[in-house]
Order: structure tokens, then sequence, then C-alpha cells
């Protein structure tokens, strides 16, 4: 039996729409999240493998997708919550992208320590309507539980940090050398607005 096909790119950008609308549903307090921690789930929930997971920050055909459909959005600070909730309801592009470094740096979308996205409501208008197509790759509820095993992982990863025991089991060096998010507050469930 041939092994299955790696999910395309326009099927890893439509299920991390899915993620994020499903987020969104659940804590709508929350607008921001990095891509990072998405495809984390959507590894944990069976559909990638840890080494494609690796290369989503250099894989230019994924980038070039969420950015047709994408909106940058640049300033030394965050924008107020109120700014940006407006922008959410009016955009007609799916993703909005939080980005204070001086130039667009293109493989931090969904790289460790990459930027925050936000989803926009015709985004979510957009998942919705594609969901039923990926319902036995990935549905809300099988992502669900690989959200809450991601949470548990990450929390179990503070502590050790905060304990002063190094890098936690999994992590690279090179996860290590990058640079952490400016302005990111890390809550209990993920980095919040």
């Amino acid at each position: 039996m041939p092994a299955p096909q790696p999910p395309s790119s326009q099927q890893l950008l439509d299920m991390f729409l899915l993620g994020m609308t499903w987020l969104r549903e659940d804590r709508p307090d929350i607008l921001a999240r990095p891509g990072s921690s998405i495809f984390s789930a959507v590894r944990l929930a069976g559909v990638v493998n840890e080494g494609q997971r690796r290369t989503l920050a250099t894989n230019s055909r994924l980038i070039t997708l969420a950015m047709q459909n994408g909106e940058i959005i640049k300033g030394s600070r965050r924008p107020p919550k109120r700014q940006l909730e407006m922008r959410i309801a009016t955009s007609r592009k799916h993703l909005l992208t939080l980005v204070t470094d001086n130039s667009v740096q293109y493989g931090k979308l969904f790289g460790s320590r990459g930027y925050q996205h936000v989803i926009t409501e015709a985004g979510m208008v957009y998942a919705r309507s594609i969901a039923p197509t990926y319902a036995e790759l990935l549905n809300q509820e099988k992502f669900a539980r690989a959200w809450q095993i991601f949470r548990t992982q990450m929390r179990a990863s503070n502590a050790r940090r905060s304990q002063g025991s190094g890098r936690p089991s999994g992590a690279s060096v090179a996860d290590e050398r990058s640079p952490r998010i400016p302005e990111a507050k890390y809550g209990e469930d993920d980095f919040e607005w």
C-alpha cells in the first residue's frame, strides 16, 4: 500500500485557517496567535510529521498562498485592539499578520517564534465553507484534542524553563537562536493579545 501523500501547500493553508477559526470560536477574546502553534497542533493531529512541520518556514508556495490572501500590518507596536477588531470585520483578506520588524522576513511567517496572525471574518467564512472537505483529514474535534495536547506540552516546557532545566526535550538549537516575538506575552493558552 503506497504511503499517504503529504498535504499540498493549499491544504496546509486551509488547515491553518480552520485551526485559527476553531480557536477564535472557542476563545474570541484571543485575537492573535503564532503560526507555529497552529501547525504544531496539526502535527499532533497526525496530519503532518515533525519533519514536514519544520519545513513550513521555508515552504515558499505556502508563504506565497498565505500572502495572496493575507495582509501585513507593520508598525513599531501592535495596533490597538479596537483598531484591529475593525480590520478583522472589514478586511476582504483571510489573514492579518502583525509585523514589528523593520522589514518583513517571510521565513518567519510560520516558523518557530515567528509572527503573530489574526484570522478575519472573511477568513472564517472561507474556513467554514471548506470544513466539510477536510472532515476526514482534520475536523474540529480532532484539532481540539491535538490543541489540548499542545497546551499541555507548552505548559510543561515553560515549567522546565522557569526551573532552569535548560532546553526542553525536542527543541532544536536553531529554535534557541531564533529571535523572540517583540512584545509577545505568553498566556495560559498561547501568545495572547
